[in-house]
């Protein structure tokens, strides 16, 4: 838009530039530039001279509203000429959901597709409270539709998934197999860990890899994907949001009522549409584990049902990786969080002067501020041990090295100081030679690594290697007593090997 406006108005745009900035300050000011305040400028003039000309009144507009400003601030901005009112803003919001309503039913209706949702609060205020205008604090459930466009994917057959799905109840996975998994992943899991580390190196300002002599090297490549997700316009999902509802999805009673809600919205509620939903679909429905559990239980009540829509055969419930996520970093909290005078997590925040880490919680930017601490944490102790194991007095020294020579120190940094053989080795010596501290950061330091590499997996889109750490999260959240997600975890592996189709899959 500041490009247009140059474009067309040059005089205008040079003339109010100059009024607003003074050549002292366009000589010293290297951050700041008047080219925004210009914009808003010469849209405010030019929306007094015509309601019409607003979009940048518009988009302003959709934004405080996004941000839950107030009626009477709503009303200010638009006397002033920088936003639309608010009616206009609750006018605009439904029609463009009306119209992405009549493209979600398009879509359905020719497209494989799942969905999500989660229970939000929401807090309404009054500024005169009367006996029948009171605030209120009221829960409500959103959900979210995901059309697959992707050309490749192909529509599961009901009947196919069904008989799968009755043999794998009968062939239930057991610990052996599960052990076989990880053990089948394990090489994959310890070249990404190689990578992961060579990145601690190559990403430090001291390294310069810019300008590292043999910087093209392939062992500096990201090892191969296992099973990565293709990118592209032509692959990407599509998403829909529904109308949020006064439902509180948090009992089974409100879990089936939002089930009937987002059929009713999708059109999928007639008595034609409900039988081909029993005899044809296959609908995924993400959430948290509280949501999946309750799915769970309203299927084990409806099991003796007489129809397949009744029943909710059509249903494919499993947890969202973003809170399986969340999960294993209160477990990590938990268990590395420590005190301040020891030299765990709470040390190094102390030391970080990071606030509002001490106590879990799915509120807020905890999750943000606490990946954000692992992963300065896991850097410091990954480069320590560059300079360790290189017998360097700084990284910086270590580009002298060949990238054959960094690999060795990286393997050798995994398997002495970052896996599980290094803590049996630590462990098995005599009680009297055994180092806590150091036990306790070689367990850091592997546990960590499976983090960041399911945080990888996660961001690059390879579910490839996020069902070969699926064992490893399982043995985490049993030991760590997280009863919920090992259940879940234990589902999806039954799920993935014994009951689902390659197409479900």
């Amino acid at each position: 838009m500041i490009r247009k406006i140059k474009e067309t108005l040059p005089t205008l745009w040079s003339m109010c530039r100059s009024l607003y900035y003074t050549p002292l300050q366009d000589q010293h000011n290297t951050n700041k530039s008047p080219d925004t305040l210009v914009l808003v400028i010469v849209n405010v003039a030019s929306y007094s001279r015509s309601h019409h000309r607003c979009r940048l009144q518009k988009a302003l507009g959709i934004y405080f509203k996004s941000c839950g400003l107030s009626a009477k601030a709503f009303d200010t901005l638009n006397a002033l000429g920088i936003s639309m009112s608010q009616k206009w803003v609750y006018d605009g919001i439904y029609s463009l959901a009306q119209t992405s309503r009549i493209s979600l039913l398009e879509d359905i209706a020719v497209l494989p597709f799942g969905g999500s949702y989660d229970n939000l609060n929401l807090y309404h205020s009054v500024y005169e409270q009367r006996l029948t205008n009171q605030s209120e604090f009221s829960s409500g459930t959103g959900a979210t539709i995901y059309i697959i466009k992707d050309p490749a994917a192909i529509v599961p057959n009901k009947a196919d998934y069904l008989h799968k799905l009755a043999e794998g109840r009968q062939n239930l996975i057991s610990f052996k197999d599960i052990v076989r998994l990880d053990d089948a992943a394990g090489p994959c899991i310890h070249a990404q860990a190689l990578h992961h580390i060579l990145r601690f190196l190559v990403e430090t300002p001291a390294f310069n890899f810019e300008s590292y002599l043999h910087k093209d090297s392939a062992i500096f490549d990201r090892p191969p994907p296992v099973l990565q997700l293709p990118t592209g316009p032509e692959h990407a999902t599509c998403q829909y949001m529904l109308d949020t509802i006064p439902i509180d999805e948090g009992s089974y009673d409100g879990n089936e009522r939002c089930m009937d809600e987002w059929m009713k919205q999708l059109n999928l509620d007639s008595y034609m549409e409900r039988m081909k939903t029993s005899l044809e679909r296959i609908i995924p429905w993400l959430g948290d584990q509280l949501t999946t559990s309750r799915i769970r239980g309203l299927k084990k009540f409806h099991s003796h049902d007489l129809n397949g829509y009744e029943r909710l055969d059509h249903v494919l419930e499993h947890f969202g990786w973003f809170h399986a996520q969340i999960a294993e970093e209160h477990s990590i909290h938990n268990q590395y969080y420590g005190a301040t005078d020891s030299l765990g997590l709470k040390h190094a925040f102390d030391l970080l002067k990071r606030k509002g880490l001490h106590s879990p919680t799915v509120k807020g930017p905890f999750h943000q501020g606490l990946q954000d601490g692992l992963y300065i944490v896991a850097a410091g102790h990954f480069r320590d041990l560059w300079r360790l194991v290189g017998g360097a007095e700084s990284l910086a020294d270590l580009r002298d090295r060949t990238p054959e020579e960094l690999y060795a120190l990286a393997v050798r940094i995994l398997d002495d100081y970052a896996s599980t053989n290094a803590l049996v080795r630590l462990r098995t010596r005599d009680i009297r030679n055994q180092d806590e501290v150091q036990i306790q950061a070689v367990q850091f330091n592997r546990d960590i690594l499976y983090y960041i590499e399911l945080d990888d997996a996660m961001n690059t889109g390879d579910v490839g290697r996020m069902e070969d750490l699926l064992p490893r999260l399982l043995f985490r959240f049993t030991g760590g007593g997280s009863s919920n997600y090992t259940t879940e975890l234990l589902e999806l592996i039954q799920a993935i090997h014994r009951e689902w189709t390659p197409e479900v899959k």
